[in-house]
C-alpha cells in the first residue's frame, strides 16, 4: 500500500481535489451582457453593475462595462450563487439622459458557458427601479429605460434570484473545466522547482535565495495575471490607442496608410500606434484574435512576462546574473500588466543580453565556430531578433548601441584563428537584421515614397490639439510640452524642475500615468540597493588583475546607461517634459550585463541579498500600490 502511494500520490491527491470541487462548487465566474436595441449604442460603456457578497456595497462591488457599442459586459466572482444575493442592482447610467434606453435582453454565461437569458416579461419582473428612472415595455418586448436622474438603479427582485438560483446551480459545476489546467500548472510549477532548483541544489543558502527567487517571480506572475484581467485601460499610459491599434490587427492585415485611418486611432499628441513600426501590435493581435474577452489584447504581454521568467530560472545555474532583468524594480513587471510596445520591445532587449553576455549562446557559439550552411535557420533568427530594435520605440535603440560596443570588443580580443569567423558572422546577422527591417519598410515604402516623415509630420499638426501640437507657437503650447523653445535652460531643466526625482520614483514603483506612487521609505532602500549593487558591480571587475577586455566593457555600459539618459533629456527639453521611469528600463540590461562581466560577481552572497530584499520590496510595492490602483474604480 505504501509503496502505491508514494507511486500514485499525485493523480491521487489531483482526483480528490477534483471530486471535491464537483461535490461542493465553491465559486463561480459570472458574465453578463446588456444587449442594447440599437446596434450602435455606446453609452453602455457608462452601465455599471454592483456585485458583492456581502451586503455593504463599497467601491470594490463596482463592477464597469467593458467597451462594445450595442453590448455592456460585466465580470464578477460569485460565491453566494446558491442564494442569488451576489448581483445587487444594475445602474444604466450615472447621468440624466433625455432619450430612451432599450435593452433587448441580459445573457448570462457561467464559467464562460451560455446559460440562459432575461427577456420581455421575465427581463421587466426581474428588476425594481428607483425614482430616478422610469421602466417599461416597449412595442417590440424590450425593456424601456427612461432616465429621469442622475443616479438610476435597477434593483434586483425574488424573479431575478430565483432564475439566477436555478441557472448558476445547473452550471456552477463547469468550473471544474477551468480547475483542472489550473492545478496542472500547480503541478507544472512545483515540477519545474524540483528540478530546477531542489535537485541542482548547492547548499543551505543559495537553496534558500533560489526558492526566494522562484517564489517572488511566481507571485509576480500572478499579480501580472491579475493587472492584466482586471486593469483598466483609463489609467494606463497610453494604453486605448495600443488597445486601438490591436483591435485593428484582429480584422484586418494591411499594415495602414495613416492617411486613411479614424481619428479614433489618434492620440491627443496627433500619433497613431499604427504608424509606429512595432511588429507588437500585429502579434497581440494573432493571439486576441484567438479569444472573446476584451483583455484578451493584453495576452501577449502576459505570455512574455511568462517567457522571460521561464528563461531566467532555466538557466539559473549558469546565469544568475539574468536576475536582474527582472527582479530590480517593479517597474518591469507593471510593463506586462497592459498593452504597451515596451513589453516587447524590453523582452527584445533581454534576449539580445543573453546572446551577447552568454558566452554559449547561439551568437556567440557561431561566431566562434563560423557560420556553416546548416546555420541558416541560427542566422535567421538572429537577424529577425536584432531587426526588432530598429522596430522599436527611440528609447530602446540603445540596444543597437549596447549589442555593437559589446561585440566589437569580443572582435578585438578574439584570438587570431576566430576573428576572421566572427566578422562574417556579425556582416551576415547584421545583413538579415536589415534585410527583416527593409521588409517591413515595403508598404511604408508603398503608402509614402520617401516622404514618411514628412506625412506623418504633417498629420500630427493638423491632429494635434494646440496645447500639444509642434507647430504651435510655443506661448500657446502645453507647460510642460517644448520647453527649449519657451526658453527653460538645461540647467533650470536639470536641477529644478524635479527631474532626476520624478524619474527615478516612477522607475522605481509609479504606476498608471504617475499617479500611483510608491512610498518615501521604500524609495530610498530602493536606491540605496542600487548604490550598493552598482559598487559592488564595479569593485568586482575593476579590483581583478588582468582581463582588460571587462574593465573597457564596463566603461562601454557606463557609456550606453548616459546615451539612455541623453535620450530622456532630449524627450524632456525638445518634446514633452515626462519624467517617466520606463523610458530609463533600458539600464537594467546594461546592469545585468555588468554582473556578467566576471562570473563569480553573480555568486556572491552581497549579490544574492541585494536581489532577494530588491525582489521582496518590489512585490510589496506591487500588490500594495500597483495592482489594487489600476483597477475600476480608483
Amino acid at each position: 500500500m505504501k509503496t502505491w502511494l508514494k507511486k500514485w500520490w499525485k493523480p491521487l491527491v489531483l482526483v480528490l481535489v477534483l471530486a471535491g470541487f464537483l461535490l461542493y462548487p465553491s465559486v463561480i465566474l459570472t458574465e453578463m451582457r446588456v444587449d442594447f436595441e440599437k446596434e450602435d449604442y455606446t453609452a453602455g460603456n457608462h452601465c455599471k453593475v454592483f456585485a458583492s457578497p456581502t451586503e455593504n456595497l463599497g467601491l470594490d462591488s463596482v463592477k464597469n462595462a467593458d467597451k462594445k457599442p450595442g453590448e455592456a459586459r460585466f465580470f464578477f466572482w460569485d460565491i453566494r450563487w446558491r442564494d442569488g444575493q451576489t448581483f445587487k442592482r444594475l445602474d444604466p447610467i450615472d447621468y440624466n439622459l433625455d432619450d430612451e434606453i432599450q435593452i433587448r435582453d441580459i445573457a448570462f454565461f457561467i464559467n464562460g458557458f451560455y446559460a440562459g437569458e432575461l427577456s420581455g416579461e421575465e427581463l421587466l419582473a426581474s428588476f425594481s427601479p428607483n425614482d430616478q428612472v422610469q421602466m417599461y415595455e416597449t412595442d417590440s418586448g424590450s425593456l424601456g429605460l427612461y432616465i429621469t436622474g442622475d443616479d438610476s438603479q435597477l434593483l434586483t427582485t425574488d424573479v431575478f434570484r430565483e432564475f439566477y438560483k436555478e441557472m448558476a446551480g445547473r452550471y456552477a459545476r463547469t468550473g471544474v473545466f477551468y480547475l483542472l489546467p489550473l492545478l496542472l500548472l500547480v503541478w507544472a510549477a512545483a515540477e519545474f522547482y524540483v528540478r530546477k532548483i531542489w535537485r541542482q541544489r548547492e547548499g543551505r543558502f543559495f537553496l534558500a535565495v533560489d526558492t526566494l527567487f522562484y517564489i517572488a517571480g511566481l507571485l509576480a506572475l500572478v499579480l501580472i495575471v491579475t493587472g492584466a484581467f482586471t486593469g483598466s485601460d483609463l489609467v494606463n499610459p497610453d494604453e486605448s490607442e495600443a488597445v486601438y491599434s490591436v483591435q485593428y490587427y484582429i480584422t484586418h492585415w494591411k499594415i495602414p496608410d495613416a492617411r486613411d485611418l479614424e481619428m479614433a486611432a489618434y492620440s491627443v499628441f496627433g500619433t497613431a500606434r499604427l504608424t509606429e513600426l512595432d511588429l507588437f501590435y500585429i502579434f497581440a493581435a494573432q493571439i486576441a484574435r484567438l479569444f472573446t474577452f476584451e483583455h484578451a489584447v493584453r495576452l501577449f504581454s502576459v505570455l512574455m512576462a511568462a517567457g522571460l521568467f521561464y528563461l531566467i530560472f532555466c538557466s539559473l545555474k549558469k546565469n544568475r546574473w539574468l536576475l536582474a532583468v527582472m527582479f530590480l524594480t517593479p517597474q518591469i513587471w507593471y510593463l506586462y500588466t497592459y498593452c504597451t510596445s515596451d513589453a516587447m520591445d524590453y523582452a527584445v532587449g533581454v534576449l539580445v543580453l543573453y546572446q551577447v553576455a552568454r558566452p554559449d549562446s547561439m551568437l556567440q557559439k557561431l561566431c566562434r565556430r563560423g557560420v556553416k550552411k546548416a546555420d541558416w535557420w541560427r542566422v535567421l533568427l538572429l537577424g529577425f531578433l536584432f531587426s526588432n530594435i530598429f522596430m522599436s520605440k527611440q528609447n530602446f535603440y540603445v540596444f543597437a548601441i549596447y549589442a555593437f560596443c559589446m561585440l566589437l570588443v569580443d572582435l578585438f580580443t578574439a584570438p587570431a584563428e576566430e576573428k576572421k569567423n566572427r566578422l562574417i558572422s556579425y556582416l551576415w546577422v547584421a545583413g538579415f537584421a536589415f534585410g527583416f527591417l527593409g521588409i517591413r519598410y515595403i508598404p511604408e515604402f508603398l503608402h509614402y515614397g520617401v516622404h514618411r516623415h514628412r506625412v506623418l509630420l504633417t498629420l500630427q499638426e493638423q491632429i494635434a490639439i494646440p496645447k500639444l501640437n509642434p507647430a504651435s507657437p510655443p506661448a500657446e503650447q502645453s507647460s510642460a510640452f517644448n520647453l527649449y523653445g519657451k526658453g527653460v535652460g538645461l540647467s533650470e531643466l536639470l536641477f529644478k524642475m524635479g527631474l532626476h526625482k520624478t524619474t527615478f520614483r516612477s522607475f522605481v514603483g509609479t504606476y498608471g500615468s504617475l499617479q500611483f506612487p510608491s512610498p518615501d521609505w521604500y524609495c530610498l532602500l530602493m536606491g540605496a540597493l542600487y548604490l550598493v549593487y552598482l559598487i559592488g558591480c564595479c569593485g568586482s571587475v575593476l579590483r581583478e588583475k588582468g582581463h582588460g577586455e571587462r574593465k573597457v566593457k564596463l566603461g562601454l555600459l557606463f557609456f550606453c546607461a548616459l546615451v539612455s539618459y541623453a535620450l530622456l533629456l532630449y524627450n524632456a527639453w525638445f518634446i514633452d517634459f515626462q519624467a517617466q521611469g520606463r523610458y530609463m528600463v533600458p539600464v537594467l540590461i546594461f546592469a545585468a550585463n555588468a554582473a556578467a562581466l566576471k562570473p563569480e560577481t553573480s555568486r556572491t552572497k552581497w549579490f544574492q541579498l541585494v536581489l532577494g530584499t530588491s525582489a521582496v520590496l518590489s512585490l510589496y510595492s506591487f500588490a500594495v500600490y500597483c495592482i489594487p490602483n489600476i483597477r475600476p474604480p480608483y
